[in-house]
């Protein structure tokens, strides 16, 4: 038969550990906790990617519109512009002041053209980045995530081996007092 000394260590030696199991149970949740939450995160990012790309894209594809009907409009004030001209009896097509102010038109809208394609570029090229970064992001938050559930494990893991030295050292120091 046991002592109620032994019994009541026991008993305390088992509410000991399974106080530290709990707490190895909630550590570990509570990476897994983390790398869930990181993971989602990521995920927005990931989509949020996709979204910034299409508005590259789309803001390039606009910029190319916006230059295309430029051009069109151009080509209407220049011919306009001549027709005006010839209407009024001057002469058309001979280098003259009119076929040169015909020619500036031009050149201004060729310039309106490749600005506006260039602004498409330009803005297609930071919508990449920010693409690019949200991916970045993304990369940076699974490994986040896969270190954070880690550390849960290793701290469970580390509570664990600390409970059980506790009550061996624990038992041994008692089994010493009753051995003497």
């Amino acid at each position: 038969m046991c002592s109620p000394t032994l019994a009541v260590m026991g008993v305390g030696m088992a509410i000991s550990m399974m106080g530290s199991m709990q707490q190895a149970d909630a550590q570990k949740k509570a990476g897994q906790a983390q790398n869930d939450a990181l993971q989602y995160q990521a995920a927005v990012d990931r989509n949020n990617a996709i979204i910034r790309q299409q508005d590259g894209d789309a803001a390039f594809e606009t910029g190319q519109q916006k230059a295309a009907e430029r051009g069109i409009k151009t080509a209407a004030d220049r011919a306009r512009f001549l027709a005006a001209g010839a209407g009024q009896g001057q002469a058309v097509g001979v280098d003259g002041s009119i076929d040169q102010v015909a020619g500036d038109i031009s050149e201004i809208g060729r310039m309106d053209q490749l600005s506006l394609a260039y602004e498409g570029a330009r803005d297609k090229r930071n919508f990449e980045t920010q693409a690019q970064n949200l991916r970045s992001s993304s990369t940076l938050k699974l490994f986040e995530g896969e270190n954070a559930e880690l550390q849960g494990n290793a701290k469970a893991q580390g509570t664990l081996i600390s409970a059980v030295g506790s009550a061996t050292q624990t038992v041994a120091s008692k089994w010493s007092a009753f051995k003497k």
